[in-house]
C-alpha cells in the first residue's frame, strides 16, 4: 500500500534554513554575494550590507534610490527584520538600486528571501521536544534588550576578563591549568535580577562587534536547549541526516571545536543546570553533557543560572568549579556602582552622592531594583504638585526614608539548605520597589494597575499580544477588572512600562514565526520575568486563583473564537494564543479538582492548540503537550469526560501525523468505541474519530475495511450535517481517493469533480482543503493515462501551494513528490534526478529520515537513477 502524504493531512512545518553555508565576512566583503550562499538570517544581512558597501551609496542614499524609508533600510541593514513582502517588488528595487540587474540574479535573491524566511531548526531528535521553541525562538543574541537600558556598571573586571578570553587564540595551554584564564567554560551564577543575563548580552555585543562569532541558546528547558544546540549545529553546517541518527551533544560541540575561528556561545537562563545541561544521573562538572570542556582555542562557553551552588558546579572537591570550567558569583552591585545605574537611570537630580550610596545598599545592590528605583524617582518628579495623593519620593534620600517608614522589615533567611536562600533578603526590597511604583500609579489615579501587573502575571512567559489576547472589555473577572475599556487598558500598560515593571514591544519581527499576514495589533506586553514570580506568588493571587487565572482562560477562549486551528488564515492569531494554553494546563494541575471550570477551559484550548500545531507541523510538540494535558484531564475529570475524549483523539492524530500508525489506530478505535456509547452512532465527533480511523487503515493496507468506513460516514455526516458540509466533503473526497486507488476512475472523477466545486464555493478556491481535491484530481489524471492534463494541473498546484502554505509545507512536498514521478514517467530522468534529490533532502529536514514519506522519495529516486544507468 503506497504512502499517501495527502492522506496524513499535515499541514504545514518550518523547515530549518538548510545546511548552512559559513560566510567569512572578510573575505566575502569586497565580492559579489551569491545569494545562493545565503542559508541564514546573518547571512542574508551580511550579504545585503555587502550590496550596500559596494554600491558607495550611504543609507539614506540608497534608501532614497530603492524608494524605501532610511529607517527601514537601517532595520534591514541591522538585521532587526527581513524585507517585508508588500509592497510586491521591494526587494528587487533594493537590489537594483544597489547595481545588481541581472533577472536571475534578484530571483536568486527573493529564493534567498524565501529560505530565510520559512527556516527554522530541524526537528528536535528526542520524544516531547518542542519544535516549536526552534521556531519561535533564535539562536540571535538579544541585543535589542541593550537600547533602552543603562550601561552596565561594577562589572568591568568581569566583561574585560570574558572578552580578552574571546581573542586570546594563542598559548592558552602553556598556562597553568588553574590559572585565571584556563578556562573556556564560564558560569555566571546569582540571584533573580542581579545582571547575570546583562552581563552576558554585553559580552556578547562586543564579541558580535570583534567579528567573532555567537550563539544565545535559552537554556530554561530542556526543550529549548534541543532546540537552540539544533539551531547552532545546523549553522555549523551539520548535516540533516547526522543530527538525525548520532548524538545531538556529540554533533554539535564536535563542530564547534572544530570551529577554526573565535566564537561564543551562551546559554541563558540555565538555572536548572543539572536537570537541563547534564546526562541523566550525571552531574554538570562530569563534563558528558551539553557542558564540557572546550577542546578549541577558539571558543567560549558562558551559562547564566540562578544556581551558584557547590554541589552543582565543584568537581573533585574543588569550591572553584572543575578545571575546564570557572565560576562567577555575581555579587550586588557596590554602593558606588549602584549609585552610577540611580544617576544613569533617574537623572543627575536624585541628591547627594552618600544618599544615592544608601539607598543603594538600601536596596540590597540589586540592579533590577536600581532600574525600578531610578524610574520611580523620574516619575515621581514630572508629578505636578498641584496633583492630590501621596507625595512619593524623587530623590534617593525620600526614597529610604519612605522604605524605613513602609515597615520594610528584614525577611529571615530561608532554609540553607534552599539554593534560593540568599535572594529572600532583596526580594523583600525589590518588592517593596514594585509596591512603591505600583503607589506612585495608583496616586495618579490608576489603581487597577495592580491587580493588572498580577493578572499580566497569570499568562505564560511569551509576549502577550494586546490586540488579540488582552480583551477586558467585558470581562467578569477579577471583579475589580471588569469593563476595563481599551483607552484606559493602554493608560495602565504605558504606566506599568513607564516604571519599569512591563515592557511594551510596536514591532514584530516579520522574519519571526510563520510568515502571514498579522491578525491583530502590533502591540505586545513583556512582563519581566522575576517582576512575574513575585507577582503570581502574591498572596492575592494564590487567594483569587480562580478569578485571574480563569480571566486568562477567558480571554484566550474569547481570543480562539471563530479562529479554526486548521486554516491558514488563523495561524498568526494562534501563535498568539499557543504559548500561554500550556501554562494554563499546569494551574490546573497545581489546583486540583477544585477548580473543574477552569480545568475545562484550559483543556478544551489544550485540545485546539493541538490541533493547531499538528496543522502547522509541528508534530513532536503536538503530541508532547496534547499527551501532558490528557494525563492531566484525565486524572482531573475521568477519561470518559467529552473535552478528555477529544484530547485522546487529537493525540490519536498527533501519533498519526508522526508516522505511528499502528498506535493511532488502536487509540482512534477505542475513542470510537466510546464516543459511540456515550454520544451515539451519528454524533458529530463519532463521526469525526471513525473518519481519521478510516484513514488511519487506508494508511496501513486495510483498503477494504477503509472504504466501508469512508461511504458509511459520508452517508451518516450528508445524512446529519448536510451534502455540503465540510465534513460531508471531506469524507467524500476520501472515499473518492481509495475507489481512484481500486481502478474505479469514473466513479472517482464524478465524486472528485463535485467536492472540488463544493470546496471551492463554501471554502474558496486556495484554502488547504481544495487544493487537496485538486491533488487527488491530478493523481486521477494520471490513473487514467493523461499525463499531459496532469502536469498542469500539477504545475499549477505547485505554484498554489507554495504561495498559500510555504515551499516547505508537507503538502507542497506531496505535490512535488507527484511531479518527480510524472516527470519519470514522461521519461525525463534527469529533471526528476535533480527535482529528486531536492525533495529527499526537504522531506529529510521537515519529517525525518524514516517516515513513510521520505521513504516514499528516497525509493522513487532510486528508479530515477537505475533509468538513468539503463539510459547510458
Amino acid at each position: 500500500m503506497p504512502y499517501s502524504p495527502y492522506g496524513l493531512g499535515m499541514y504545514g512545518h518550518d523547515v530549518s534554513a538548510g545546511d548552512a553555508t559559513v560566510i567569512d565576512n572578510r573575505r566575502m566583503h569586497h565580492e559579489d554575494p551569491n545569494p545562493a550562499m545565503i542559508r541564514s538570517r546573518d547571512d542574508f544581512t551580511a550579504a545585503l550590507r555587502r550590496v550596500q558597501h559596494r554600491s558607495g551609496m550611504s543609507v539614506r542614499e540608497l534608501a532614497a534610490a530603492s524608494g524605501i524609508p532610511a529607517s527601514t533600510l537601517g532595520g534591514y541593514l541591522s538585521g532587526a527584520h527581513l524585507p517585508a513582502r508588500r509592497p510586491a517588488g521591494l526587494l528587487g528595487n533594493l537590489l537594483r538600486a544597489g547595481g545588481i540587474h541581472q533577472p536571475d540574479r534578484i530571483e536568486g535573491w527573493e529564493q534567498a528571501l524565501a529560505r530565510v524566511r520559512h527556516g527554522s531548526p530541524a526537528e528536535p531528535l528526542h520524544e516531547g521536544i518542542s519544535e516549536v521553541a526552534a521556531v519561535l525562538g533564535s539562536v540571535r543574541p538579544p541585543f535589542g534588550r541593550l537600547a533602552d537600558r543603562p550601561a552596565v556598571r561594577g562589572r568591568d573586571g568581569l566583561i574585560g576578563l570574558l572578552v580578552e578570553g574571546l581573542m586570546d587564540t594563542d598559548g592558552r595551554e602553556a598556562r597553568p591549568p588553574d590559572g585565571p584564564r584556563a578556562a573556556r567554560v564560564h558560569a555566571l551564577t546569582g540571584m533573580g535580577g542581579v545582571g547575570k543575563s546583562t552581563v552576558a548580552l554585553e559580552v556578547a555585543h562586543r564579541a558580535r562587534q570583534l567579528g567573532v562569532r555567537t550563539w544565545w541558546v535559552n537554556a530554561g528547558a530542556s526543550q529549548t536547549v534541543v532546540a537552540g544546540m539544533t539551531a547552532v549545529a545546523i549553522d555549523l553546517g551539520v548535516p540533516a541526516e547526522l543530527l538525525r541518527i548520532g548524538s545531538l551533544p556529540d554533533l554539535t560541540l564536535r563542530a564547534l571545536d572544530e570551529l577554526a575561528e573565535p566564537w561564543l556561545l551562551v546559554l541563558d537562563d540555565a538555572d536548572d543546570p543539572v536537570g537541563v545541561l547534564a546526562m541523566p544521573g550525571s552531574d554538570v562538572a562530569d563534563g558528558t553533557g551539553w557542558l564540557r570542556p572546550v577542546d578549541s582555542r577558539y571558543g567560549t562557553v558562558i551559562v547564566t543560572t540562578r544556581d551558584g551552588s557547590d554541589q552543582t558546579w565543584s568537581a573533585g572537591g574543588s569550591v572553584n568549579g572543575s578545571r575546564w570550567l570557572r565560576r562567577h558569583r555575581l555579587a550586588r552591585l557596590d554602593s558606588t556602582a549602584g549609585a552610577m545605574v540611580l544617576a544613569d537611570v533617574a537623572g543627575e537630580r536624585i541628591g547627594p552622592a552618600d544618599a544615592a550610596r544608601a539607598l543603594s545598599d538600601r536596596l540590597d545592590g540589586l540592579p533590577l531594583a536600581l532600574v525600578l528605583a531610578g524610574r520611580l524617582m523620574a516619575e515621581a518628579r514630572l508629578t505636578p504638585a498641584a496633583i492630590p495623593g501621596p507625595r512619593l519620593p524623587s530623590t534617593c534620600a525620600e526614597y529610604v526614608t519612605m522604605l524605613d517608614r513602609s515597615g520594610n522589615e528584614l525577611l529571615h533567611r530561608a532554609d540553607t539548605a534552599d539554593l534560593r536562600a540568599p535572594e529572600a533578603p532583596a526580594r523583600s526590597s525589590l518588592t517593596r520597589t514594585w509596591d512603591l511604583s505600583l503607589d506612585l500609579l495608583a496616586s495618579r489615579g490608576l489603581p487597577l494597575a495592580r491587580p493588572l501587573l498580577r493578572l499580566l502575571s497569570c499568562f505564560g512567559a511569551a509576549p502577550i499580544d494586546v490586540g488579540l489576547v488582552l480583551d477586558l472589555s467585558s470581562l467578569p473577572r477579577p471583579a475589580v477588572l471588569e469593563n476595563l475599556g481599551g483607552p484606559e487598558l493602554w493608560r495602565l500598560l504605558r504606566s506599568l512600562a513607564d516604571v519599569g515593571l512591563v515592557e511594551l514591544s510596536h514591532e514584530r519581527d516579520p522574519g519571526d514565526q510563520l510568515d502571514l499576514p498579522i491578525a491583530g495589533s502590533d502591540l505586545q506586553v513583556v512582563v519581566h520575568r522575576t517582576v512575574r514570580d513575585a507577582a503570581r506568588a502574591d498572596p492575592d493571587v494564590r487567594r483569587r486563583a480562580l478569578d485571574y487565572h480563569g480571566a486568562v482562560a477567558a480571554m484566550l477562549l474569547r481570543a480562539a473564537t471563530g479562529a479554526d486551528p486548521r486554516s491558514p488564515s488563523s495561524w498568526q492569531r494562534w501563535l498568539a494564543i499557543a504559548p500561554h494554553c500550556d501554562p494554563l494546563v499546569d494551574v490546573v494541575r497545581e489546583q486540583g479538582a477544585d477548580h473543574a471550570g477552569l480545568a475545562e477551559s484550559a483543556l478544551g484550548l489544550a485540545a485546539s492548540c493541538a490541533a493547531f500545531r499538528r496543522s502547522v507541523g509541528w508534530l513532536a510538540l503536538s503530541k508532547a503537550a496534547c499527551a501532558y494535558a490528557l494525563r492531566t484531564g484525565t486524572a482531573m475529570l475521568g477519561p470518559r469526560s467529552p473535552i478528555v475524549l477529544e484530547l485522546r483523539h487529537q493525540h490519536a492524530r498527533a501519533r498519526y501525523a508522526n508516522g505511528e500508525l499502528d498506535a493511532a489506530q488502536v487509540e482512534l478505535r477505542a475513542v470510537l468505541e466510546t464516543r459511540a456509547g456515550m454520544l451515539g452512532t451519528l454524533h458529530p465527533d463519532t463521526l469525526t474519530t471513525r473518519h481519521y480511523l478510516a484513514r488511519t487503515l487506508r494508511d496501513l493496507g486495510f483498503v477494504d475495511e477503509a472504504e466501508d468506513l469512508f461511504a458509511r460516514t459520508a452517508q451518516d455526516r450528508a445524512s446529519t450535517l448536510g451534502a455540503h458540509h465540510r465534513d460531508t466533503l471531506t469524507s467524500r473526497n476520501n472515499l473518492a481517493d481509495v475507489l481512484r486507488e481500486r481502478g474505479k476512475y469514473q466513479e472517482a472523477e464524478v465524486i472528485l469533480t463535485d467536492v472540488l466545486t463544493a470546496r471551492a464555493a463554501l471554502l474558496g478556491a486556495d484554502h488547504p482543503a481544495t487544493l487537496v481535491t485538486e491533488y487527488h484530481l491530478a493523481r486521477l489524471e494520471r490513473g487514467q493515462g493523461d499525463l499531459p492534463a496532469a502536469r498542469v494541473r500539477l504545475r499549477r498546484l505547485h505554484q498554489t501551494s507554495r504561495r498559500v502554505l510555504g515551499p516547505s509545507h508537507p503538502r507542497t512536498l506531496a505535490v512535488e513528490q507527484s511531479i518527480v514521478e510524472l516527470l519519470r514517467e514522461l521519461g525525463h530522468h534527469e529533471e526528476a534526478r535533480r527535482r529528486g534529490r531536492a525533495l529527499l533532502d526537504a522531506r529529510t529536514e521537515v519529517l525525518g529520515a524514516d517516515h513513510p514519506a521520505t521513504r516514499q522519495t528516497r525509493q522513487v529516486l532510486t528508479l530515477v537513477m537505475a533509468d538513468l544507468a539503463r539510459s547510458r
